[in-house]
């Protein structure tokens, strides 16, 4: 078995595993019951994964068009580099707010180019 996807949002996980089994390909998703129970630890599992048997990898990512290889998903609108960092918010810093009894600010996904230090929204 091999994980072709990852998602941080359970319903996303869910469709791709439905668009999956719907064109004849058995998936499963790993780290569902962690990621639903335990929410915020959902980025550092590395979200819900889907995965599929080593036969079917390559009609899986066909039918969920994913590239060939995990890089290449995004590139800096600059320079075209794969070279890219996506923005996180500190685990201690969100735990110090909870306990603090401050709502999370909500901001925007954000990644920057580690080569030419461009700043984009994702």
């Amino acid at each position: 078995m091999q994980v072709i996807a990852s998602y941080t949002k359970m319903e996303d996980a869910h469709l791709a595993v439905s668009m999956l089994q719907g064109s004849g390909v058995e998936a499963w998703l790993r780290d569902e019951a962690t990621a639903n129970l335990y929410w915020l630890y959902s980025n550092a599992i590395g979200g819900v994964k889907v995965e599929v048997a080593d036969e079917d990898v390559e009609r899986a990512r066909e039918i969920l068009e994913l590239p060939k290889e995990a890089s290449g998903l995004l590139k800096c609108p600059k320079c075209d580099s794969e070279n890219i960092k996506l923005r996180q918010m500190n685990l201690l810093f969100a735990l110090g707010l909870i306990f603090l009894s401050l709502i999370l600010p909500h901001r925007k996904n954000k990644a920057d180019c580690l080569d030419c230090g461009e700043s984009f929204e994702v």
